[in-house]
């Protein structure tokens, strides 16, 4: 009947914001919920201005009820709870969609004299409880007999999400003085590793702890906290690796052996890498059989995108110490989840694409680095196998890569005279899909420890970091997690 799911959305999203419409005069709990869907919706279909304007409709619904939100209006717990959380998820939301420059937030930490949410289990059964608000204290109205509990799933949702907006508004709108002192760089990466250290032990990312969660229907929000934590810290270290390399006016050691770098070398490195096998590993867990089919949230996608870019570059600069069988393993597993996520968000095709061109940059490099030797052990009859028609389930082409706003380095390298395709990068995914184990099935050295992925030589290398570096000072990653316009070509 409408062709497509994505037009199934739009249309239901029409609906709805039409209702809501209707419904400006007289602000509700439902219309804030039911703008908040449609602000979700609009991101996620790469209409990121749009969601920005929606988001901030349903604020000022939240504004306008906030007086009854704070004090319960001695509503059954329940029901207030579920008016709080309706706020909180407004309030995450715009932490998100506020990302970066010239976009302030309009609920100010401050304004917020509210618990965060409690936890899932007293909420479904009714159980009253008072919870810290933001700042840590707890509310003015907790009496004798008031049971106070922790901060929930959701809660710890909500501060991640504020912390991960002052580390992005940081990385784009630095002081000046921030390229010389890592003052800032150093209280952002302490107030992350304090909040990461203080979850409660259930919350606490350890062996197996995703698989507890999974089997208890809450992985997705486990999952989810850890992945901005990781996505965080990557963005945070990415930044670190570029200007430290600029004040010593070098890029970092192009040596594969990581005894010839410079301690902040070795630990920026190994800290991108652990953050980004870190939220390989979340996510891949939640494929898993024991896991429901869920729509992966968008933000555990973004950083399964930041993590695969990132070691995907790190791979051609030879940055990684670790072996390159496991960066492969990095870049193949959040492709595979990107590809089985890019039919239910528009937004997450956009990062798919990107994320193909980069594989084919290495694919390419690969090919010219060894005379008749596919990249990532990939023979020739599977690469003819691979020439797929390039179009979605949807029946829409694939986007392309020119009229897309994020930052498409590969193209940028191509014109600098690396080798690239213009071919799908359908192609990019099923090679990695087809890569074999280190050794192929005649016992031969020939597969994901074979492929010499760095620069053929080091004036290409420095071309290629310094590609990089321009964007990492750009907003090229803010408008890929955006999905808009306003921050395509570094304008805004």
């Amino acid at each position: 009947m409408y062709g497509s799911p994505a037009a199934a959305s739009d249309h239901f999203a029409r609906r709805a914001m039409g209702f809501a419409f209707e419904a400006l005069d007289h602000p509700s709990i439902a219309t804030i919920q039911a703008i908040y869907l449609v602000t979700l919706q609009e991101w996620g279909a790469r209409r990121g201005s749009r969601a920005f304007i929606y988001i901030a409709m349903a604020i000022r619904m939240v504004q306008m009820l906030k007086p009854a939100i704070e004090t319960g209006s001695g509503q059954d717990f329940v029901v207030a709870e579920t008016a709080r959380r309706v706020l909180w998820t407004c309030f995450m939301m715009e932490q998100f969609l506020s990302s970066g420059k010239d976009r302030p937030t309009m609920l100010r930490d401050e304004d917020l004299r509210i618990s965060l949410p409690c936890s899932e289990q007293d909420y479904h059964f009714g159980t009253p409880t008072i919870v810290p608000m933001l700042n840590g204290e707890l509310p003015h109205a907790v009496g004798p007999d008031s049971r106070v509990s922790e901060i929930g799933e959701f809660g710890h949702m909500i501060l991640i999400a504020r912390l991960w907006r002052g580390v992005v508004t940081w990385i784009f709108e630095p002081s000046p003085q921030d390229n010389e002192d890592e003052s800032q760089y150093q209280r952002l990466l302490e107030e992350l590793y304090h909040w990461h250290d203080s979850l409660p032990a259930r919350l606490q990312n350890r062996s197996g702890q995703i698989d507890l969660h999974i089997t208890m229907g809450t992985g997705f929000p486990f999952a989810f906290i850890h992945c901005v934590f990781h996505c965080a810290i990557i963005f945070l270290h990415r930044r670190r690796l570029h200007l430290l390399g600029r004040q010593s006016n070098s890029t970092p050691n192009n040596n594969i052996s990581s005894s010839s770098r410079d301690p902040w070398q070795v630990q920026t490195i190994d800290a991108i890498f652990s953050s980004a096998s870190a939220i390989t590993s979340l996510l891949t867990a939640l494929e898993s059989p024991s896991s429901q089919a869920y729509i992966f949230p968008l933000f555990t996608l973004f950083s399964s995108y930041t993590a695969a870019t990132t070691v995907a570059y790190m791979s051609i600069r030879e940055l990684i110490p670790q072996a390159r069988s496991t960066s492969i393993t990095i870049v193949r597993d959040n492709l595979r989840i990107l590809r089985g996520m890019r039919e239910s968000w528009a937004l997450v095709e956009e990062w798919y694409e990107e994320l193909g061109e980069m594989i084919k940059v290495l694919q390419n490099r690969a090919m010219g680095k060894h005379d008749g030797e596919r990249g990532f052990g990939m023979e020739d009859e599977e690469y003819s196998s691979l020439q797929l028609s390039g179009r979605s389930q949807t029946g829409q082409s694939p986007m392309s890569v020119s009229n897309s706003p994020t930052h498409h380095l590969a193209q940028q390298l191509a014109s600098q005279g690396t080798p690239s395709t213009t071919s799908t990068s359908l192609e990019a995914a099923a090679v990695l899909e087809r890569m074999r184990d280190p050794r192929d099935g005649n016992g031969s050295a020939g597969g994901l420890g074979t492929p010499h992925m760095g620069p053929s030589n080091p004036q290409e290398g420095m071309a290629i970091l310094s590609l990089y570096e321009e964007q990492l000072a750009t907003s090229g990653d803010l408008a890929a997690f955006l999905g808009s316009e306003q921050y395509a070509n570094g304008s805004h």
